[in-house]
């Protein structure tokens, strides 16, 4: 009879054996856990396995929580494996078990890595923000725990070539390659994600990115497959007696373990190539056999563990380490673990701050909390005056021909410089020449400013879905900005450089002087560059401009805002740039907040108002002391008046003031006047002055009845020979939207918001779309009854100034899209999404037609997503009361409701019927922010739902989708196509919104 124990692995009174039945289960075993390693690194599979599971047994198992567990199982089984190693040497020297311990090694780590990776690094920072620091030292004994037992294996490698008695009975040449490969698999792996998978594992599409990483290393990967089948079954052929064919190994043999390894090739690639993110069937067998195989294999390990010799063992003394030598595991020990605390260990005292910190952030003066940016007040961006039109500023564009310069690094875009801090010697890093005036550019590509470089319609080929490093080079001089050295020397000016928009991270440097850094791709940004001026001299400059693009699933796209969606990624500078030059004492901005608003007409067009005015005033280096006479801040509020439609879209709003008697404005309270300080206060260059004002025979703004207002403020200062130092103006207007139970009311009367997403965008310009082409787009939306508009980011600021004007209500998005635990922990730890926000809300604080601040799309998160909307919702209380925030909630099915505590309404994407019926937490009105058939039973249930105060259709113009995640970009969807061209449901849609709107006022 043959032997039916393949190994056997004997000591004094207990053993361990593995019969050749048991093969099976261990192949099926390595299957199950790629298969179940595919659906845990990804928090949304395993959302939509859980769901199922919740329908049908009505069990709930969170993903944080299942991972915890199975990490717990792993730590068990290597603590397990360590002991009875330390025991015996041959439980580990038995091919199966150190193979198994290895494997199970590789899964402990990557399920450690799903579970806290962030920054490039293995952190405790889930851990750390959710359960605070005791988890720290537990951290610490299962990192040494593992350690410990990597540091064995490597020790029993010599042991073979020893130590004759410690042999099991399996083919020695065999036991040993199996231990040698099962070392480099674990290695590899290790170093994988130390440099490689950590920045992988971690995102909700984390399959789709495990297929790109598969095709990069696929020879690796499917050698590592190929092996672990291959392997096994080359054992169970070699030590069990088959029919006659196969009896002779030596001339089989060589074509029995290549069958194997192109079978498990064609299994993996199956598993692989499958898109498990939108075809979890794939997987449903693997779960299934995971099932099947682990519970006799349970059964098993219990049945052949000597319990009781295992608990005496434990209450020995010390270790029987005779063979191992205690100084060489002590430093093998102590050196896997110091080069793995260097990745894997988190700070003992708080979160590591080890990235690119963010630049805007608010700061308390004067009673007054206000956003800074590069050490300067975040400014306002409206259009202003110049010179010629009365006015007190000078404007000096940078848009045009620039010189320019890219390193393409395709998907694997990204400098490791540019998420660092900007130290000295990463400053040194950077500038490697090309920011100097000595550098030659004669050679470099000519490029226009602002443009998206990398659009797929592009020119030059080479540019097209580019990601990198791109530089930029543009000259200019005093001359051109209207000013002299003279008056630099002499502190009468200050000089900023202002981007509208570039995406992503962008450095700037002066004549070779840095200047400052921005991080985001949507949002305006500033420097003073003042100071740099005055001290280089000279009338001719160079500004050099650094940017890294970021992009979709890039290095260190968990980082990024966003780092990965399904719309094209423009990049480099896409929106204008601009010098403003204002005297030294200057108003900074002027924002406007309506604390109450009183109807006193039917529909609400008119009435009173209550008033707060900010107006933040730079006074640098005591400029005002040395002037004869007080400063002081005069304000006037006075109607705008279109005449046409084409004065409408005119930049230059100041020149339609409505000068009649009979409609301005009635001060009931509050002066328009009040002298100022001559320095600024609390250690700042700053000063704010509230006022608060009561008016009367205010026209408000509707989407109906869009009224427009001018607030003007001038800095004079008496004995001047101007009539006032500083002139700046803002459009304004009155409007109160809030919410009141389930109703959501414009100016106190119910209003339906009848909306379409969009996207910034048009062909041949990509994201750099002219005014034309803005204007155009709201008036094709407008014409079919849309009165809001909402897009994932902040859009080019003429969007909103002519949505004032036309009544087009719009929702704007910090672009926190698709993030999930993970992702919002890096954004929250390194303040991206909340500097993002700040940016977004006080750029366009004065705009009327901003309902909504929104912020995340889709994240599929809840507790950390609870804490970050409470976060949000916070400091949106705390700057801007007077809009009402939310967040694009994905299917709710997906998730539970508690995240809408926090808020006062439910915005969300496709919202089903079942899901609002189940739910107890819904009794609030209900914005769909994304919905996508006009003739679906979905949009039946809204309809018919008094709750639903408002539908955004997706999308309202065909946009340059990535939809599917593969990279294959094309125009997609819209009400409108990429040409403008009206689809076939366009006149439905008009008459659905017009009814819908029809009591709006």
């Amino acid at each position: 009879m043959p032997s039916k124990n393949l190994f056997k692995a004997e000591s004094r009174n207990w053993q361990i054996s593995i019969k050749i039945s048991q093969f099976p289960y261990l192949i099926s075993l390595w299957f199950s856990l790629t298969g179940l390693l595919l659906i845990l690194t990804s928090e949304m599979q395993w959302g939509t396995i859980n769901n199922e599971i919740k329908n049908l047994f009505g069990a709930d198992l969170d993903y944080v929580s299942l991972l915890i567990g199975i990490i717990t199982g792993f730590t068990l089984y290597l603590g397990v494996m360590l002991v009875l190693g330390l025991r015996s040497r041959r439980i580990l020297h038995n091919p199966i078990n150190l193979f198994l311990t290895t494997l199970i090694s590789i899964f402990f780590v990557f399920f450690l890595t799903t579970l806290v990776s962030v920054n490039m690094r293995v952190r405790l920072d889930y851990i750390w923000f959710s359960a605070g620091q005791s988890h720290f030292w537990m951290y610490l004994a299962v990192l040494a725990l593992y350690t410990l037992a990597l540091a064995i294996l490597l020790l029993k490698v010599p042991s073979f070539f020893k130590e004759k008695e410690s042999k099991p009975k399996g083919h020695p040449k065999l036991v040993f390659i199996t231990l040698l490969v099962s070392l480099a698999i674990g290695i590899y792996t290790l170093t994988s994600l130390l440099t490689v998978f950590s920045r992988n594992f971690v995102f909700w599409n984390n399959t789709f990115i495990l297929h790109q990483y598969v095709e990069g290393f696929k020879f690796l990967y499917y050698l590592f497959g190929g092996f672990v089948v291959g392997w096994a079954a080359y054992l169970f052929i070699l030590k069990k007696k088959v029919t006659e064919p196969l009896t002779n190994i030596k001339k089989f043999g060589v074509l029995i373990f290549p069958t194997f390894i192109i079978l498990s090739i064609a299994l993996i690639g199956f598993v692989i190539q499958t898109n498990i993110g939108y075809g979890l069937q794939a997987v449903y067998p693997l779960i299934i056999i995971a099932v099947i195989c682990l519970i006799p294999l349970t059964f098993y390990s219990i049945k052949t563990l000597n319990i009781h010799l295992f608990l005496e063992f434990l209450t020995k003394k010390h270790f029987p380490m005779k063979k191992v030598k205690r100084r060489s595991l002590g430093i093998i020990s102590l050196l896997l673990f110091s080069i793995f605390s260097v990745f894997l260990v988190p700070s003992i005292v708080s979160a590591p701050d080890v990235d690119l910190p963010a630049v805007t952030k608010l700061q308390y003066v004067n009673s007054t909390y206000v956003p800074f940016q590069n050490n300067i007040m975040y400014p306002a961006f409206d259009f202003q005056p110049d010179f010629s039109e009365n006015g007190t500023r000078n404007f000096y564009s940078l848009n045009g021909e620039w010189k320019f310069d890219f390193q393409n690094s395709g998907i694997w875009s990204g400098s490791d410089l540019s998420l660092k801090p900007r130290s000295a010697k990463i400053l040194a890093q950077m500038a490697t020449g090309w920011e100097s005036t000595d550098c030659d550019d004669s050679s470099w590509d000519n490029i226009t400013v602002p443009s998206a470089f990398n659009r797929m319609d592009h020119p030059i080929v080479s540019y097209r879905d580019a990601q990198g490093i791109c530089y930029y080079r543009r000259n200019f001089s005093l001359t051109d900005l209207g000013i002299s050295e003279a008056h630099l020397v002499a502190n009468n000016v200050t000089v900023f450089l202002k981007f509208l928009a570039a995406n992503y991270i962008t450095d700037v440097w002066l004549d070779g002087e840095y200047v400052g850094y921005h991080e985001g791709g949507f949002n305006s940004f500033c420097f003073d560059v003042t100071s740099i001026l005055q001290t280089l001299g000279g009338n001719s400059h160079l500004l050099a401009v650094r940017i890294d693009t970021g992009g979709w699933s890039t290095k260190f796209f968990t980082k990024l805002v966003p780092g990965f969606a399904d719309w094209f990624n423009y990049a480099g500078l896409v929106e204008d740039v601009y010098i403003e030059v204002t005297p030294r004492c200057s108003v900074v901005r002027a924002d406007i907040q309506v604390t109450q608003l009183i109807p006193k007409s039917d529909p609400p067009h008119n009435g009173s108002v209550d008033l707060n005015i900010d107006v933040c005033v730079n006074i640098p280096n005591n400029a005002l002391v040395n002037h004869s006479g007080p400063a002081s801040l005069n304000l006037s509020i006075s109607p705008l008046a279109f005449p046409n439609q084409s004065t409408m879209f005119n930049n230059t709003y100041w020149y339609y003031v409505n000068k009649s008697i009979e409609v301005q404005p009635d001060i009931i309270s509050g002066a328009l006047q009040r002298n100022i300080l001559s320095t600024g206060v609390e250690s700042t260059d700053y000063a704010i002055y509230r006022f608060t004002l009561s008016l009367d025979n205010v026209s408000f703004w509707t989407n109906k009845q869009p009224s427009l207002y001018m607030l003007e403020v001038n800095l004079s200062i008496s004995g001047n020979n101007t009539p006032f130092f500083d002139r700046f103006l803002s459009q304004i207007g009155f409007r109160e939207i809030k919410v009141n139970g389930t109703q959501l009311l414009l100016n106190g009367a119910p209003t339906f918001l009848a909306g379409n997403n969009i996207h910034q965008e048009a062909p041949g310009m990509g994201r750099t779309v002219t005014a034309d082409r803005i204007r155009d787009d709201l008036l094709l939306l407008k014409n079919i009854s849309t009165n809001i508009i909402r897009c994932h980011y902040t859009l080019d600021r003429l969007y909103y100034l002519y949505g004032d004007r036309l009544g087009l209500a719009f929702w704007e998005e910090v672009p926190v899209y698709w993030f999930n635990d993970v992702t919002l922990l890096e954004a929250m730890t390194r303040g991206t999404a909340k500097s993002m926000f700040l940016e977004m809300v006080y750029r366009d604080i004065n705009r009327p037609s901003i309902f909504f601040w929104s912020a995340a799309n889709e994240p599929w998160s809840e507790d950390l997503l609870s804490k970050y909307l409470k976060d949000f919702r916070d400091l949106q209380e705390l700057i801007d009361p007077t809009r009402i925030l939310g967040y694009a909630s994905p299917i709710l099915s997906m998730l539970r409701v508690p995240p809408f505590v926090h808020l006062e309404m439910v915005t969300a994407n496709y919202l089903e019927e079942s899901d609002y019926l189940s739910s107890d937490s819904l009794n609030k009105p209900i914005l769909i922010t994304e919905y996508g058939n006009l003739f679906d039973e979905r949009t039946d249930f809204y309809l018919t739902n008094p709750q639903v105060i408002g539908l955004i259709h997706w999308i309202g113009i065909a946009y340059f989708s990535n939809y599917h995640l593969d990279f294959n970009y094309h125009w997609s969807g819209g009400m409108f196509d990429k040409d403008r061209i009206p689809q076939a449901d366009v006149p439905f849609m008009q008459e659905l919104y017009e009814n819908l709107t029809i009591n709006n006022p």
